[in-house]
């Protein structure tokens, strides 16, 4: 099995940090917003607007020229408050997606499920989204118990990264006697449907099409809190917006999140980490991939 760690490269993390770092494409300095691609972060509902916020901040934070938001009416005030650099834009429902009227082929990375909720109306949405999009999609939270209760698995994009916690993922694939039994799964839905699968939890895992296993050696228990997983779908869509290579944003998109969150306990703890800490580390994230330590 592949693991990001590796004991020839010289740096402080152990991380094999060169390797990921020539994954990041360099910043022309006569390149302006539309050279780093657009994101569209599609998800919330009523009373869940800040998971959407976490991950258009992420998303932004990870280097994407454009992020925009596509969220039921009712949030438009807030997102516009508590977003400043993303756009948003308010669908025509009010408190919760059932039909889609933007065009979402026309941005360069597409997030699907922060805040989304599990509104029934909401499945025949995320089916849409499936069927239309022209391009691979990341998905995450209620956009994966939509596909698992309706049985989406078939039209999910080919490419697309899914971001299951354990329990997603046992509705999506069900449950398995040990972890080797879990992990084989895993990689065989990869390979099936051609999909990119992070398995979230301690060490996660990352599942690729070609067969490819590689297991995150960062990150800590701290991100066993609500909304961390937004910041990694945000942070995955914002990198695929910069690199236009789904395991190449996968890849990064995992390591950043966990090192983010191990600076994080390194200025603070772990018990007290919330998801907004992560998303203000990944400045610090960044600056370690680049080797600026």
């Amino acid at each position: 099995m592949k693991m990001f760690s590796d004991q020839h490269m010289h740096n402080p993390d152990g991380l094999n940090l060169e390797a990921l770092r020539l994954m990041l494409p360099k910043r022309s300095s006569n390149a302006e917003k539309r050279d780093f691609g657009s994101v569209l972060i599609v998800g919330g509902s009523k009373g869940m607007a800040g998971a959407v916020i976490l991950a258009a901040t992420a998303a932004l934070r990870s280097g994407a020229g454009l992020v925009t938001t596509l969220i039921p009416n009712s949030l438009l005030t807030i997102l516009q408050s508590s977003v400043h650099e993303a756009i948003a834009v308010a669908s025509a429902d009010e408190d919760f997606h059932v039909s889609l009227n933007e065009d979402i082929t026309r941005f360069t990375s597409v997030a699907l499920g922060p805040g989304l909720g599990t509104h029934k109306e909401t499945a025949g949405f995320v089916r849409q989204v499936l069927e239309q999009s022209t391009q691979p999609l990341i998905i995450d939270a209620d956009a994966l118990n939509h596909i698992s209760r309706e049985k989406l698995h078939g039209i999910i994009p080919e490419g697309s990264v899914l971001t299951p916690h354990l329990r997603e993922f046992e509705r999506l694939f069900g449950t398995f006697a040990s972890a080797d039994e879990q992990l084989e799964a895993q990689h065989s839905a990869s390979v099936s449907r051609k999909i990119f699968i992070i398995r979230k939890g301690a060490n996660s895992v990352l599942t690729t099409p070609a067969g490819e296993k590689f297991i995150n050696p960062t990150g800590n228990p701290g991100l066993a809190k609500g909304g961390s997983g937004d910041v990694l779908t945000g942070m995955i869509a914002g990198l695929y917006a910069r690199t236009k290579n789904m395991e190449h944003a996968a890849r990064l998109g995992m390591c950043l999140h966990g090192l983010a969150a191990d600076v994080v306990v390194e200025r603070s703890h772990e018990e007290a980490m919330i998801a907004g800490d992560v998303v203000g580390a990944i400045p610090e994230a960044f600056r370690r991939l680049s080797g600026n330590v």
